[in-house]
């Protein structure tokens, strides 16, 4: 096998062209020869680099840039380009109907102008745009015409559900606004063509590992009903790459969450941690995603504002769910809400024995979840909920002995506290032998009693921080 230096410079010149972007300064330092050759390819490469590792569309939401139809067209007119984009952060975008209203005309004038400037970018790559939607194994014969049309037109989602097919070293997407349809059904093709034993796998986000996606671009949108539920990650979750997904804002009943169903195969994607940021997920949609994930480790959910139904919050229910799909791997379990007088009837009567999360490791839920929650009150009990004494549930009989930290949420009462800490100075060890820390909220964090019972076991009893209204 020849030596590379001694191959002919017009070889080499090929062979610094071949390489990845990820490897070419690592190539091209390895020699002086081939620093010096690779020179002009190393400084397209760092210009290359700067302009497309993160790619931005949007106009008006926090996120903001440039029409993806121009990152289209320059993807069709040089390939290389398309390796290097890792980050996608997709922005919200105002309507036509919209933009031509409201605004003083010079805006408006504005708008029409890029509108139509786009519209001469796409008619331009005409031929490009017509082969590569051609080629596209994950649109249909019939759909052909129309998404040519309508790329043409200058939409961006289509745009944008294109380069998902293009962008083979994407790792993550950050969404912020409400998508179109296309968006998602291109991202279910992909993951059904990664799920078929019968057909080749794809190279379209075979390299994605997180995904961070909002319906939303504020809490206002929530209340203007635009709802979506967990139903509209599970795309993405069927990537087999993808192992992290947070999502914010979103909220049961939307169209990807009451028809959801798991259509992969039961424990076939490899998501190890869920967030759920501002958000309310009930009904089907968490379940059914839950029960295509092989090992989840991580779970969290915060409840979403001031903009969500309380009344039919299933903290329990959420619970159970993840000891059915999840109880074998998960380790960080974070759900927090205002769970007091916020709950459904029958989430009250569900049992979510804590003990069957056999790898827990990290506890973070409002205390009323040992208090009084499997049962209900007898007609002389004169306490309010969050007081009543009638039921209170140790934390020694509900953890697993795998626990190492417990934070309980909300101002609890002494007796309250006492209650829930009652036996852990004598049964702690035996019990709950990994915990080292708890930490609460209010005076039980400065009782003289809890501060002994935790000591004698070689727990840290630390004070919280004071809970947000909805936290």
């Amino acid at each position: 096998m020849p030596d590379l230096l001694t191959l002919s410079n017009e070889v080499l010149y090929e062979i610094i062209a071949a390489v990845g972007p990820d490897d070419l300064e690592a190539f091209a330092a390895s020699c002086p020869t081939i620093s010096l050759l690779s020179a002009t390819t190393v400084e397209r490469h760092r210009q290359l680099l700067k302009q497309y590792a993160t790619i931005e569309f949007g106009e008006w939401s926090a996120i903001q840039g440039e029409h993806p139809l121009y990152v289209l067209r320059d993807v069709l007119k040089d390939s290389r380009i398309a390796q290097y984009p890792k980050v996608m952060r997709i922005g919200d975008w105002m309507d036509e109907d919209d933009w031509m209203t409201g605004d003083d005309d010079e805006v408006i004038e504005e708008r029409q102008l890029e509108r139509d400037n786009v519209r001469e970018e796409a008619d331009s790559i005409k031929d490009l745009i017509t082969a590569i939607i051609t080629k596209c194994r994950f649109i249909g014969e019939r759909e052909t015409d129309g998404w040519v049309e309508r790329l043409l037109d200058g939409q961006q989602h289509e745009a944008i559900a294109i380069l998902l097919t293009l962008l083979p070293n994407l790792e993550m997407i950050q969404t912020e606004g409400p998508l179109s349809d296309v968006f998602y059904d291109m991202a279910t093709q992909v993951a059904t063509a990664f799920n078929c034993p019968n057909r080749p796998k794809p190279q379209a986000l075979a390299k994605l590992s997180k995904v961070q996606i909002s319906p939303c671009a504020d809490d206002n949108m929530m209340s203007d009903g635009i709802h979506e539920g967990a139903g509209v990650i599970a795309p993405f979750a069927a990537l087999p790459s993808v192992r992290t997904i947070s999502a914010s804002l979103l909220r049961s009943g939307g169209h990807y969450d009451g028809t959801f169903e798991w259509p992969y195969g039961m424990g076939s994607s490899n998501v190890t941690e869920l967030d759920f940021d501002r958000s309310m997920v009930i009904d089907t949609g968490l379940p059914n995603l839950l029960s295509g994930i092989k090992s989840l480790e991580r779970f969290t959910y915060s409840l979403g504002g001031c903009l969500v139904d309380y009344y039919t919050y299933q903290p329990r229910s959420t619970i159970a769910a993840l000891g059915q799909y999840a109880a074998h791997s998960l380790k960080y379990l974070h759900i927090t809400g205002c769970w007091i007088g916020m709950r459904t009837d029958e989430d009250h009567q569900i049992d979510c024995d804590l003990k069957v999360f056999s790898q827990l490791k990290e506890l973070r839920v409002d205390y009323t979840l040992f208090n009084d929650i499997l049962k209900a009150c007898p007609s002389t009990c004169n306490q309010e909920f969050r007081d009543c004494l009638c039921h209170p549930q140790r934390l020694i009989d509900r953890l697993p002995p795998s626990i190492k930290k417990v934070n309980l949420k909300g101002k609890m009462s002494l007796e309250v506290s006492r209650a829930i800490l009652s036996g852990l100075r004598e049964l702690g060890k035996e019990r709950l032998p990994n915990l080292r820390s708890l930490e609460v909220q209010g005076h039980a964090a400065s009782n003289g009693y809890n501060i002994s019972a935790c000591k004698a076991v070689g727990v840290v009893l630390s004070k919280g921080k004071e809970r947000r209204r909805y936290e």
